[in-house]
């Protein structure tokens, strides 16, 4: 049985998937795995008042990662990755615990890992 990874190894798998559609449009705010680790705080029920509650960081990441998504889809000429980040749009829209976020990042860097 395969080891859950640990919260750094998620929260950099989360910063590495949103950098492969940040190359492709650099006026985006640069990455972070800081957001994503701050969104695992709020969920635990760290209240820290300068980001928000989890609600509305979860709001900002899952735009985050639809963008990035898109940027993808409109670079990519392989039919069968474009298929699945459009079925990737769908798991971002019903994203709603940092689980499902690091689910959605690890299938989205395994789309697009060529």
């Amino acid at each position: 049985m395969k080891e859950k990874p640990n919260l750094i190894t998620q929260s950099m798998n989360y910063e590495n998937f949103l950098k492969r559609g940040f190359q492709f449009d650099k006026r985006i705010k640069k990455p972070s795995n800081k957001e994503f680790l701050h969104l695992v705080a709020a969920e635990n029920g760290k209240n820290i008042k300068l980001l928000g509650s989890f609600d509305k960081q979860l709001i900002e990441i899952k735009k985050r990662l639809t963008k990035t998504t898109e940027l993808l889809i409109n670079q990519l000429n392989d039919e069968t990755k474009v298929s699945s980040l459009k079925n990737l749009l769908i798991d971002i829209d019903n994203a709603n615990s940092s689980e499902n976020i690091f689910i959605i990042v690890t299938n989205g860097l395994n789309i697009t890992k060529d």
